[in-house]
Formats: structure tokens, C-alpha cells, sequence
């Protein structure tokens, strides 16, 4: 555009040139005085333009559109030829953010509204940034910035959480498995004695271990206690999020990952299967447990695994797991859901004495040469890309 700019103004000098007269003159001036007064009603406008960016959704599915609503205010009689809005979006899958860029002219003393979309492919937490508004003249000789205190946008995040698979897969009851927890079932009896579920008349074939003595004294008749049925947790979701980026389906390898472990976890809080989903968070260094006992702790949860992003290490949840001091909490089964697996990490899980019965779910890509394979007893499943359902029809939870 600086280029036209100079031409026109090669031209405006030329055309006084040979005809001096008043219109000649007035239009050189013009074409002179321009890119000034350009600067001038820009800058004026940079400070009198305000907008405001809104989210119409705080969650959503992968490939589904994500409604944003951009509300500009211009409070002065100076109209903005052309500016240009740029909207950042990272997905915590991604290494890189998105742009959207949005180019529209802005009327004097006006509020307008611009409504546009956009959809993540990829599961994870979406975070979306009015970046900055940059005023143009119609040659683009000046540009200025619209204040920062000027711009406002939505910052709570947008969670694209995948659609549960419907899975068949078969349950095991791990409530009689003789693992420990503080808290009993209120509609099952169990078999520990550090609580009485209930009282009841003697039956046939009960244990005489299992008298009420005192009562049945009062009652003059056989009384038997029930005792209290731990809730335990009978399965560990252990997710190890890395992928390997230059694959060409790192992106489909890590949603494999997070559908798998969202679609078993669903499963089993659809079963009243008290379980655990743990991970290792790169930006805090930790891992993270957290328990799913309901609808709340499952999106709590789901949404914590998706802000946690792409791992850079491989192994780091099933090695950070294993190795710690103190192993506070056993389990029924543990499942390893992760795109690649070791001997060592493997090793280190199953001599931990986590759980009874350990499961590796390998996410692979069914089109790319299948992953070296650590040779163990431990059973491995491999759960292909957009195969997840199929996969798992016949594993035993």
C-alpha cells in the first residue's frame, strides 16, 4: 500500500506540475496532508473504541462450534476504515496457539455486534484471548493499537470434552476383595467386623461367631450381627497423556488417550464402581488423583486431565506412581491407558503393589508399524485409533 501511496503522489506532483492551477494544487496538499491526518483520527480513535469478547459456552465436543459474540463501541464522530481484531485460542493439546484474525470497518459514535465460531478437533481445555485491535487508514500508511485496558474478553476457559463410547465391557466386584476404606455401604452387608451393618432374627446357616449376645439375652431369641461392607475403590485409571510429536497422529494418539479413560470412567460410574483417575501434570510437576464417585467428580476430573495437556515424558505417571514412599491406597486393577510402554516403567508398576490384576491399554495407530512391545506376563491391549469400543469388547475390568 505504501507503494500506491507513492504513486498517487508521484502523480498529484506531476499533475501540478503541468497544470497549475488552484484544483491541482488543493489535490496535492491533499495527497500530501493524508497519511498526517490518517495518524491523527487513528490515534484519536485508538483511545475512544472499547470492545468486549464473550464465550457462549463453557464446554463442548471436538468438532463442534464454539459460539463467540465480539461487541465494539466507537464514542466518537470519527469512523475507523478498517481495523483488524485478533482473536488467540490454545488448546492444551497443542503446542502452538491458534489466530483468528477479523477485519471490519468501524462507524462513528456506534455499537456493533460481530458474531463468528470456531471448533477444536482435539479434546482439551481451550483458552481464548481477544489479543489486540489494530486501527488502519484505507492505505494502511498508519496503525494504532486500541488501548489494553480497553479490551475486555471472557477468561474462563472452554472445556471440549470427547462424547463417551457406550462400552459393554465386563465389571468385576472388588468390594469383597478385602481392600480398606473408611467408608461402608448403606444398602449392602460385608464382612467387616469394625462395623455392624444391622441386627436381624438368626438364620439358618449363620455363623454362631456372629451372635448378638447381649441382645438376644433381651429379645430371648437367637440375634445375629451384619457387618459393615467397605467401599473401596476398585479401579486406578492411571493415564499417561505423552505422545510422541512427530508422529503424524500425535493429535488422534493423545484424544485415544483422554476418550479411553473418559469412556471407562463413565462406564464404571454408570455401575456405581467407585475409581480413581490419576496423571502427571508437566506445569506443576505433580501427579494428580483424583477419586470419582459421582457426575461432579467425573467432569472434575475429566476437565483436570484435559488442563493438564500433552505430557513430555513418557512413563512419567506409572513411574512418579510407583515409586513413592509411601502407597497409600490399594487397588482391585490398575489400568495403564498410554501410547507407549517400557520395561522398566512396566517393571516398576507391577512390582509396586498397587492393585491385584494390571492391564496396559496401548493406544496405536493402526496405519504406522506396530510399538516394541516389553515382554510380560502382564496383559496388553492394543486399542487403535477410532477403535476404542471393539478394543475393550472383551477385556475384564
Amino acid at each position: 500500500m505504501i507503494f500506491l501511496y507513492l504513486v498517487i503522489a508521484v502523480i498529484s506532483v506531476i499533475f501540478y506540475v503541468q497544470y497549475n492551477e488552484v484544483i491541482s494544487l488543493l489535490l496535492l496538499i491533499f495527497v500530501l496532508m493524508f497519511p498526517l491526518i490518517s495518524a491523527v483520527v487513528n490515534f484519536i480513535l485508538s483511545r475512544k473504541i472499547s470492545a468486549e469478547l464473550k464465550i457462549g459456552t463453557k464446554s463442548s465436543s471436538a468438532g463442534q462450534n464454539i459460539p463467540l459474540t465480539l461487541t465494539i463501541k466507537n464514542e466518537s464522530k470519527l469512523p475507523a476504515s478498517c481495523a483488524e481484531v485478533v482473536l488467540k485460542i490454545k488448546v492444551t493439546s497443542a503446542k502452538k496457539p491458534e489466530t483468528i484474525r477479523i477485519n471490519t470497518p468501524i462507524f462513528p459514535d456506534n455499537r456493533q455486534t460481530l458474531t463468528t465460531s470456531f471448533s477444536s478437533e482435539h479434546f482439551g481445555i481451550v483458552s481464548i484471548a481477544l489479543d489486540k485491535i489494530v486501527l488502519y487508514d484505507i492505505l494502511r500508511l498508519s496503525r494504532f493499537r486500541v488501548c489494553k485496558s480497553s479490551i475486555a474478553y471472557d477468561e474462563e476457559p472452554v472445556v471440549v470434552l470427547p462424547e463417551p463410547i457406550e462400552l459393554n465391557t465386563a465389571l468385576s466386584d472388588y468390594s469383597d476383595s478385602g481392600l480398606d476404606s473408611d467408608i461402608f455401604s448403606d444398602t449392602k452387608a460385608g464382612d467387616d467386623p469394625s462395623e455392624i451393618f444391622a441386627i436381624r432374627d438368626y438364620a439358618d446357616g449363620d455363623r454362631m461367631s456372629r451372635v448378638h449376645w447381649k441382645l438376644t439375652a433381651k429379645q430371648d431369641k437367637l440375634m445375629v450381627k451384619d457387618y459393615s461392607l467397605p467401599l473401596c475403590d476398585g479401579c486406578l485409571l492411571l493415564t499417561d497423556t505423552y505422545t510422541d510429536s512427530s508422529k503424524a497422529k500425535s493429535a488422534s494418539l493423545y484424544d485415544t488417550v483422554i476418550e479411553t479413560a473418559v469412556s471407562l470412567s463413565t462406564l464404571m460410574l454408570n455401575e456405581n464402581m467407585r475409581h480413581r483417575i490419576a496423571f502427571f501434570n508437566d506445569s506443576t510437576a505433580e501427579l494428580c488423583e483424583l477419586p470419582v464417585y459421582c457426575d461432579e467428580d467425573f467432569f472434575s476430573s475429566a476437565s483436570s486431565l484435559l488442563d493438564s495437556g500433552v505430557c513430555s515424558k513418557s512413563g512419567a505417571a506409572a513411574q512418579v506412581y510407583a515409586m513413592r514412599d509411601e502407597i497409600g491406597m490399594r487397588f482391585g486393577h490398575v489400568l495403564l491407558i498410554c501410547t507407549s510402554i517400557s520395561t522398566g516403567t512396566l517393571a516398576a508398576l507391577t512390582a509396586s503393589g498397587l492393585a491385584n490384576k494390571y492391564t496396559v491399554l496401548l493406544c496405536v495407530d493402526p496405519d504406522s508399524p506396530p510399538p516394541s512391545i516389553p515382554e510380560t506376563e502382564t496383559e496388553i491391549v492394543f486399542v487403535p485409533v477410532n477403535g476404542i469400543c471393539p478394543a475393550l469388547a472383551e477385556l475384564v475390568i
